[in-house]
């Protein structure tokens, strides 16, 4: 029997990545069929974690992690982590689906039932976990995590649920390649070192794509669905200049094409 139970789950950026962290909108779906789900029990081993997922080790190190940087947030002891914490996950891992902000949500609303935080910290404490992974966290991922609806995110903390006036058929197609959301982050904050003047073209050209995308999401679905694949197109080529497509994602995206 567990004393409390908290629930998470996956997103999807469709157009906006990194460009959202310097204040330009990005759009953001949740993928609530996987989820991450959290079982405490006051009585228990001390962190005795039971998985239902196929990489234990990783998961128990980036449990133990989150937790004891929240600890440390909150000037806490690890030690007052006690008791036993049941974890269930069907989001993979490192594979751009927001697995790192479902676990940084989970662990805050745990903090949150104990009385450590009160429940309008849920977001901003959130944040300052996933920092840990991204180095600097926009929050967009923390947003998709938390929400029932697509949504138009600012950095600034404005949200805009999108009243879809048509439901776009989308698919996830992992390219079974690993990379980090850090490296990734890192990729592109070193072009804004060398090149700013492209760096700002390539942010604004992002930018362009969620302004379409979300005009799109919002026509009839005959004009929609065009505008909808000419904004990611416009997406893709970003990434591109960004320099974050490798040649093997790029052959799985000429083969999805």
């Amino acid at each position: 029997m567990s004393n409390f139970r908290t629930t998470s789950h996956a997103k999807c950026i469709l157009t906006g990545e990194h460009a959202v962290l310097r204040n330009h909108p990005a759009i953001v779906f949740p993928i609530n069929y996987k989820d991450l789900m959290l079982f405490y029990g006051e009585e228990g081993d001390f962190q005795k974690i039971d998985f239902d997922v196929s990489d234990e080790k990783t998961l128990l190190m980036f449990f133990n992690h989150t937790l004891a940087q929240a600890m440390k947030l909150l000037g806490k002891d690890f030690a007052e982590c006690d008791g036993k914490f049941i974890l269930k996950n069907t989001i993979p891992m490192g594979a751009g689906m927001g697995f790192s902000a479902a676990l940084c949500v989970i662990v805050t609303q745990w903090l949150i039932w104990k009385g450590w935080l009160n429940e309008q910290a849920l977001f901003n404490f959130a944040r300052s976990l996933e920092d840990m992974f991204h180095g600097k966290s926009s929050g967009v991922d923390i947003a998709g995590a938390m929400a029932n609806t697509a949504l138009i995110f600012r950095m600034n903390g404005e949200l805009k649920p999108i009243k879809l006036n048509w439901q776009p058929y989308l698919y996830l197609s992992f390219a079974e390649k690993i990379c980090p959301t850090r490296e990734c982050v890192n990729t592109v904050k070193q072009l804004w070192l060398t090149d700013k003047s492209t760096a700002e073209f390539i942010d604004a050209k992002m930018a362009e794509s969620t302004h379409l995308a979300e005009k799109a999401l919002l026509m009839n679905e005959t004009a929609g669905l065009l505008a909808l694949a000419n904004a990611l197109d416009i997406a893709k080529e970003c990434f591109d200049a960004w320099g974050l497509i490798s040649p093997f994602l790029k052959t799985h995206i000429n083969n999805l094409l």
